[in-house]
C-alpha cells in the first residue's frame, strides 16, 4: 500500500514541477529552482520506490474508467529496474541543470524547458509502468513528442531542428 502512494507521489511532484515551471516562467531563477528541485525530490522518491519493489513484492492498480479501456499500472521488478535507472539518471541531470540552464537566463522561456524535461521524465516513468498496451502506446507516443520538442528547445540553429525530426 506505501508503494502504490509513493508511486502517486512521484507522479504528482513532476506534475508539480511541470505545473509550476510554467507558471513561474517569468521569473527565470525561482522557475528553475521549482523546475529542478522539484525532479530532484521525484527522482529520489522514484529510487526509494523502485528499490522497494525490487527488494518486496510487485504492484498493480487500476485506474478508474470506462469498461472498455482500463487503465493501470503493473510495476514489476524488472520495471522497478527501470524506474531505478530513470531516477538515478534525473537525479543527476537535474543537478547539472541548475548550473547549465543559468545560460539561457533572459534568453531562452526556462518554464517552457522545466515543463518539457518533467513531463518528459513522467512520460518515461509511465511508460514503463504501463499495464496495458493501450497505456503504452500513449505513454510512448508522449514520450516521443516531449523529446521532440526537448531536442528542438535550442532552435536556433538548422541542424538542430534537423536532430528533432531525425
Amino acid at each position: 500500500m506505501m508503494s502504490t502512494y509513493l508511486f502517486f507521489g512521484i507522479i504528482l511532484i513532476y506534475l508539480a514541477g511541470a505545473a509550476l515551471s510554467i507558471i513561474l516562467h517569468k521569473k527565470d531563477r525561482i522557475c528553475m529552482y521549482a523546475s529542478f528541485v522539484s525532479s530532484i525530490i521525484a527522482s529520489i522518491l522514484g529510487t526509494v520506490f523502485s528499490l522497494s519493489i525490487i527488494f518486496k513484492s510487485d504492484v498493480s492498480f487500476e485506474l478508474p474508467g470506462t469498461s472498455l479501456i482500463h487503465f493501470g499500472f503493473f510495476i514489476d521488478k524488472l520495471s522497478a529496474f527501470f524506474i531505478l535507472v530513470i531516477s538515478i539518471t534525473v537525479f543527476a541531470v537535474s543537478i547539472y541543470s541548475l548550473g547549465y540552464v543559468k545560460e539561457y537566463f533572459g534568453k531562452k522561456n526556462i518554464g517552457y524547458l522545466g515543463f518539457l524535461n518533467n513531463t518528459f521524465v513522467l512520460s518515461m516513468i509511465l511508460v514503463t509502468a504501463s499495464a496495458n498496451a493501450l497505456f503504452f502506446l500513449i505513454a510512448w507516443e508522449l514520450m516521443s513528442v516531449l523529446s521532440y520538442f526537448l531536442v528542438i528547445y535550442d532552435s536556433d540553429n538548422p541542424q538542430t531542428r534537423n536532430a528533432g525530426l531525425i
